[in-house]
C-alpha cells in the first residue's frame, strides 16, 4: 500500500515582479523546525537565505518582526503628523 503525505509551503511575495521567500517545515526536522529560505530562482534577489529554526524560536522571531514593523510605522506616522 502506498502512503501519501502533504506539506504546506508558504511563499511570501515581495513585489509586483513576483520575488518571494518560502516558509515550510524543515526537511531535516519536519516535526520540530521551520525553514525560511530563498529558492534557487530567488537567490539573486534575496541572497542565499536559509534559516532553519525551532518552532518556538520561529514564533518569537515572527512576533519581533511584527513589533519592529509596528514601531517603524508608528514613528513614520508621528513624523508625518508633525510635518503637517
Amino acid at each position: 500500500m502506498n502512503e501519501y503525505t502533504t506539506e504546506i509551503h508558504r511563499k511570501v511575495f515581495f513585489d509586483q515582479e513576483g520575488h518571494f521567500l518560502t516558509v515550510r517545515p524543515s526537511p531535516d526536522f519536519p516535526d520540530h523546525n521551520v525553514l525560511l529560505h530563498a529558492e534557487a530562482s530567488e537567490v539573486d534577489w534575496f541572497g542565499d537565505v536559509r534559516i532553519d529554526i525551532p518552532i518556538g524560536f520561529a514564533r518569537l522571531l515572527g512576533q519581533a518582526l511584527i513589533a519592529a514593523a509596528d514601531d517603524i510605522e508608528a514613528k513614520n506616522n508621528l513624523e508625518q503628523g508633525a510635518a503637517a
